[in-house]
């Protein structure tokens, strides 16, 4: 089973991301990006770059907000190639 986590909340994502780790489950990550996209996602990655099996990040806009698209991809780029270097996919 795949996980799309959404767990952003910096208080309690790392937890998140830990829990489905430890139980074997490849995760998504998956917010909503309406207010600054860029260091939510950059910051995200981050604290998942120490665990295995991401298989995916997923932009979401509840208010139409496409305007950091092509910014968020970048560096979603940027972030992935830490993200694999410690992943099973």
């Amino acid at each position: 089973m795949i996980i799309g986590n959404w767990n952003s909340n910096p208080a309690i994502r790392k937890d998140s991301l830990a829990h489905f780790a430890k139980q074997g489950n490849p995760q998504i990550i998956a917010g909503y990006y309406d207010g600054e996209p860029i260091e939510k996602i950059r910051d995200w990655m981050q604290d998942a770059a120490v665990h295995k099996g991401f298989s995916g990040v997923i932009y979401t806009t509840w208010v139409n907000k496409y305007d950091r698209l092509e910014a968020f991809a970048e560096c979603v780029k940027a972030e992935w190639k830490k993200l694999i270097v410690n992943s099973e996919w």
